[in-house]
């Protein structure tokens, strides 16, 4: 059995990170390098008290030939200590439709129940908080971002030549798109931020040029979010799917 699960990026970078990325507002593409092989990539909202995101990963397995997507869900919360801040503080018991979200020790909070999968068909978020954390209830009803065609994103691309990612078309319900290139041989990635209506992600031969060639991963990000305010402090409400592929980087 060929397992291609890939947990995305975004748990990782949004406990690790959370807000030390770019911004929604921003209208064009930005280029990162990262030395890891899970790029920590996250959301700069500088005057958030807290960020809680319902992600959604669909990867894909093969079995007997036959290949078919996996879809995980993962609802996390952080609140940070100041604005802007990159360090966490208890937020008493945070819940995803009525399920509960593990606290870590760095007091970011993630769904790491896999047994018992979490579903998306809604959206209710309750947090109990906590000195500092208010508590407060919330329902997120929007769309969930989708892209529609991860099936025919390309296996491989040479390294000379660059690689475009076609977008427009394919995408809704999204505010932005994050579309990522990590190379599995040497740990290296490359990032292109766009807005939520971009048609094609370019990465052209120098952006490229750092990835390791051999196996890695092609990642298309569609997410949007809403700000909702309690006790006169912004919370930040995220719905994002990571959609990935395995690619092959050529030189």
């Amino acid at each position: 059995m060929k397992n291609q699960i890939f947990t995305s990026f975004f748990i990782f970078g949004f406990i690790s990170a959370m807000l030390s990325g770019c911004s929604k507002s921003a209208t064009t593409p930005d280029t990162t390098t990262q030395t890891s092989t899970v790029p920590k990539i996250s959301y700069n909202f500088s005057d958030a008290y807290g960020v809680l995101v319902a992600l959604n990963t669909v990867s894909t397995q093969t079995v007997g030939g036959y290949t078919i997507p996996v879809q995980i869900n993962t609802p996390t919360a952080a609140f940070p200590l100041t604005i802007g801040g990159t360090s966490f503080q208890d937020g008493g018991a945070v819940t995803f439709n009525t399920k509960p979200l593990a606290k870590q020790s760095n007091n970011a909070y993630v769904y790491t129940d896999l047994a018992n999968p979490v579903t998306y068909d809604q959206a209710i978020w309750s947090v109990s908080g906590s000195v500092n954390v208010p508590a407060f209830n919330y329902t997120d009803s929007r769309f969930f971002p989708e892209f529609t065609n991860q099936a025919n994103l390309p296996g491989a691309f040479s390294k000379m030549a660059g690689l475009a990612v076609v977008l427009g078309g394919f995408t809704n319900n999204a505010d932005s798109i994050y579309v990522v290139i990590i190379s599995t041989v040497n740990g290296k990635s490359v990032m292109k931020r766009l807005p939520g209506n971009a048609v094609t992600s370019t990465f052209s031969p120098s952006d490229v040029a750092v990835l390791g060639t051999g196996a890695g991963y092609l990642e298309v990000c569609p997410w949007t979010y809403s700000i909702q305010q309690f006790n006169s402090k912004s919370f930040y409400f995220i719905k994002e799917a990571a959609y990935v592929a395995v690619i092959k980087i050529n030189n």
